[in-house]
């Protein structure tokens, strides 16, 4: 019977794609069905759900069954009413004169028997929570969707509206909702089924039409406890209860950097100020509590996530935090998907000899570090929390100083280890041999791969604050290749990070640049999202019939237009431009333009499709390409004028001796060290002056120390003026002659540490969150010294770098600046004049123009 196409107007491409996925013959679907794990061969007979526009089934869903079911089983007629304008019955059992489609669980073992399918068919892992499988079963006496959990019942429901009823979800909420209205839609005889191909499918993407998405494309949902059980108190929140139990949310606290959560029993999202109090006060009951530091217990900056790890050896303290979140857990909805314990957000640990004991001396000064420590707490945590709440799902992670696999510690294998490598590269798929970022990953999974650890998921860190993942990169094939690479590598799924792309669940935001206000992360890399979903479930699916689909759905007339031949020449521009590209990576996304010409015709191709979008007679063509036009100039364009205006790099060699602190730079490492000379006035400085201070900077580093040399240059040395005290808050013009320096680590996204010591030694230290911010509540245990020669004045300062929550790795790359403000006496008595020159164009507060400080090995190995 011959389908009714309502929307004329499609693009010949649009309109072959889904009229494929209408066609009766699955044989002929290979666009829609790629993903297919079996299928049967027989399609001799067909069945009509919905015929010449009037309903032919009924969706049969038990009173009693989960609400996943339930709300699959309305999503089944809702979606085949706007499909052919005909809405099917839900019913409780099945219905006389009607083609019957169940929808139902391996646990409904009648309905199994009915559908001739085996509970053995649909499991591959052996763990509940895993089993996300489903059968589609057509047979004359009816369509049974079964699942091998209420999660699979959902997905098959889904799945039988993108076989035939030609239904794609391709961004969350309506505006990214594509089917062609007919008004027959027939099923074949047969029997597919499918099951996941990795263990763990989910994104850090929340909100309600996210999650909706997520459920859509079989990735799994996630939901605070909270937000599953009903409340007494608040029924105004029970239809968000339903919602999250619709979408097969699982419960669980989302864990993460929870060490002094768990220590202080508040909340995870405490503010700063509350978060001090608190500390302050457990700190007089319980300075046991509170890391050894330098030899003292250490309170100070306990206001955030990123606060030293407590003594976590300390019994009493364990028992406190296994019981704070026993309390955060319990119930149906705690612990259903994982809760990972993860450290504060920071590479200070406590120094005590009960800590330092349990480290592996053999791991000192390797990414493996804390591995023995990490894990043996998390091993105490667990053990007392199994004790009341044995089926709570718990794991731990490998990051920052424990990335490898502890030396001596065996984590209990029911933890799950969740591989969290910042350092990951978007321009090289994991297993690339040319990748030297990611060889580094590969080692940790082979590591882990020994230790038979059954859940290893990756935190595919891809969009994360401070990685450029959600640039307008062209990464969808490298993600392919690492979920295909998944099994070989020892990963069961991956933690896909990337924001929803709804401004009203992204109020933290607002006060972000445009790209970030306007919550265009997810928009500027849709195609990786849909396509990972795809890949995550069947990394065997065919990866360009589904580019191709989605593209041509999605930018309409645009994509033949333009579109197509834009999204080829940002990849050939992506992929051919030398170095990695990630968190802590050194090579700018600007540089990516240097292909001749690339800059001009990506231009040119948007505005072609913008063009032809515009005749095309869904809207959405023209607004898709537009959106994508103006993502591609806040970030391709932007970070190319950043990078031609102000991308410099630098070398930090590991240093091979010692470095005395004498302002004397006569050390082989700072021979060794290449000098940092040119330094530019502010671009806005119109005034010419005769005179400019020559300055140098060399940059060395150890484990736990960053050493800063600079030699400030000066024809008329004994004019310069410089103070001996400042005042905390607003001491700049007392300090007189100075350096500025500024320096972060990748994870500091746009902060910055920034110390301020003159020519006589005084010192101004602050921390920076913006442009507005001077947090002189910071103290640095940095040491320098100065010494003045005829000619010039130097500067030789080690700052620890475990006051910044980071240790120094070669491979990384941070970013510095040093400012030098040159200060004389003026013509006018009692006034001074300021001369200011930075190694970062001018510029002194300017993350965008910090120098790149790429962080080697000792010079010459």
């Amino acid at each position: 019977m011959e389908e009714v196409l309502a929307d004329k107007g499609l693009s010949g491409i649009r309109k072959a794609i889904l009229e494929t996925i209408g066609k009766k013959n699955m044989k002929n679907s290979v666009i829609a069905l790629a993903a297919i794990t079996t299928v049967a061969v027989s399609f001799a007979e067909a069945h009509s759900l919905v015929l010449n526009g009037k309903a032919r089934c009924a969706v049969v869903v038990k009173a009693d069954a989960e609400p996943p079911l339930k709300f699959g089983a309305a999503e089944l007629t809702n979606y085949l009413a706007r499909v052919t304008g005909a809405a099917p019955e839900v019913v409780n059992a099945a219905a006389a004169g009607r083609y019957n489609v169940f929808v139902g669980m391996v646990s409904d073992t009648e309905l199994l028997a009915a559908a001739g399918v085996t509970a053995a068919e649909l499991k591959r892992f052996g763990d509940p929570l895993f089993d996300d499988g489903y059968a589609i079963v057509v047979k004359a006496s009816g369509l049974y969707v079964i699942g091998a959990n209420d999660r699979g019942a959902l997905y098959g429901c889904y799945d039988v509206l993108k076989r035939w009823a030609g239904v794609r979800w391709l961004v969350p909420g309506e505006d990214g909702e594509y089917f062609t209205r007919k008004a027959t839609i027939t099923v074949p005889e047969g029997k597919i089924v499918e099951k996941p191909a990795l263990y763990t499918r989910t994104t850090s993407g929340y909100g309600e039409p996210t999650l909706l998405w997520q459920a859509r494309n079989r990735m799994q949902n996630r939901a605070f406890r909270g937000g599953l059980e009903y409340n007494a108190k608040r029924p105004d929140l029970d239809a968000r209860a339903d919602f999250f139990r619709g979408v097969a949310c699982r419960g669980s606290n989302h864990g993460g950097h929870i060490m002094s959560a768990l220590m202080f029993g508040d909340e995870w999202g405490s503010t700063k100020p509350e978060r001090l109090a608190t500390a302050t006060r457990y700190f007089k009951e319980h300075p046991e509590w509170f890391p050894l530091i330098n030899g003292k217990r250490f309170v100070g900056s306990y206001s955030h996530e990123g606060a030293p790890n407590p003594c976590l050896t300390n019994a009493e303290l364990l028992d406190r935090m296994a019981s704070n979140l026993i309390g955060k857990i319990s119930g149906k909805y705690g612990a259903q998907a994982y809760v990972t314990l993860g450290n504060n957000d920071t590479t200070v640990w406590c120094e005590c000899d009960r800590c330092r004991a349990i480290d592996a001396p053999e791991a000192l000064g390797t990414k493996g570090e804390r591995s023995d420590r990490y894990w043996w707490v998390i091993n105490e945590l667990a053990k007392r929390v199994w004790k009341v709440l044995p089926d709570a799902h718990l794991g731990g992670w490998a990051y920052q100083d424990f990335w490898y696999p502890p030396r001596h510690v065996k984590p209990d294998k029911r933890l799950r280890v969740m591989i969290s490598y910042n350092n990951q590269c978007w321009r090289h798929a994991i297993t690339d041999p040319k990748c030297n970022a990611n060889a580094e990953l590969e080692k940790i999974y082979e590591a882990w791969k020994k230790l038979e650890m059954p859940i290893v998921v990756n935190r595919d860190e891809i969009a994360c604050e401070g990685s450029p993942g959600s640039d307008l990169l062209p990464s969808e094939s490298v993600l392919r290749d690492n979920f295909r690479a998944y099994e070989q590598l020892g990963c069961s799924g991956s933690s896909f990070f990337l924001h929803p792309p709804f401004p009203e669940y992204m109020s933290w935001s607002k006060n972000m640049n445009p790209f970030f206000g306007k919550s265009w992360w997810w928009y500027s890399m849709w195609q990786t999202c849909y396509l990972s979903a795809e890949f995550m479930w069947n990394p065997g699916a065919d990866y360009d019939a589904l580019y191709e689909e989605i593209n041509a759905l999605y930018y309409g007339k645009g994509w033949e237009g333009g579109l197509k031949a834009f999204r080829k020449l940002l990849e050939k521009a992506f992929f051919s431009t030398p170095g990695c590209i990630g968190w802590g990576q050194g090579a700018p996304l600007g540089k990516g333009l240097d292909l001749p010409g690339s800059e001009e015709k990506l231009k040119a191709l948007l505005e072609q499709a913008l063009a032809a979008a515009a005749t095309d007679p869904d809207p959405r063509a023209k607004a898709h390409v537009q959106r994508t036009k103006e993502i591609f100039e806040m970030t391709w364009l932007i970070e190319r004028k950043k990078y031609l205006e102000s991308y410099r790099e630098a070398k930090a060699y590991r240093s091979k001796g010692k470095i005395t602190l004498d302002g004397v730079l006569d050390e082989q490492d700072w021979r060794d060290a290449e000098p940092i000379t040119a330094f530019f006035v502010p671009p806005w400085e119109t005034k010419v002056t005769n005179i400019i201070g020559h300055t140098e900077v060399r940059i060395c580093h150890e484990r736990e120390h960053l050493y800063i040399a600079a030699a400030c240059y000066d024809p008329e040395m004994p004019k310069l003026v410089a103070g001996d005290t400042c005042d905390r808050v607003s001491g700049y013009e007392k300090l007189g002659e100075r350096v500025e320096i500024f320096y972060s680590h990748p994870d500091m996204f746009d902060k910055a540490y920034h110390l301020i010591i003159n020519m006589n030694g005084c010192i101004l230290d602050a921390f920076r969150e913006n442009v507005g911010s001077f947090d002189t509540s910071f103290t640095t245990d940095s040491k320098w010294a100065v010494k003045k020669y005829p000619d010039r004045w130097t500067l030789e300062l080690a700052v620890p770098v475990k006051e910044t929550g980071m240790l120094c790795y070669p491979g990384a790359t941070w970013k510095f600046n040093l400012g030098r403000c040159r200060v004389v006496p003026s013509d006018k008595p009692g006034e001074r004049k300021t001369q200011v020159s930075t190694c970062a164009n001018g510029h002194m507060y300017s993350p965008g123009n910090f120098v790149y400080l790429k962080l080697l090995g000792e010079k010459g190995k």
